[in-house]
């Protein structure tokens, strides 16, 4: 697993921790809000994906397909920077 990964979804939870106290701190109405909020642009996503199928991504010739639409990213921008700083070389 890519370490960036795991960063990207600590800094992504503690994010979202400060936004639900602080929304917790100027009324439950608005925390609860947050939450659907969440939830609902979480379905959009996840609705998006798979009605276009885009969580495909190629690797090396072969698709990788998996629910995690993240996973794809990292691993997309860590073998894109990879590959742009070997043809810089």
């Amino acid at each position: 697993m890519n370490p960036l990964f795991l960063v990207f979804e600590l800094l992504i939870g503690v994010l979202f921790t400060l936004c639900l106290r602080h929304a917790w701190r100027r009324g439950p109405y608005v925390a609860w809000w947050l939450l659907v909020s969440v939830v609902f642009g979480l379905l959009l996503e996840w609705g998006t994906i798979r009605q276009l199928d885009t969580e495909r991504w190629s690797e090396g010739g072969k698709h990788v397909k998996c629910g995690c639409c993240a996973h794809h990213l990292l691993r997309y921008a860590s073998s894109s920077s990879t590959s742009a700083v070997s043809n810089a070389a």
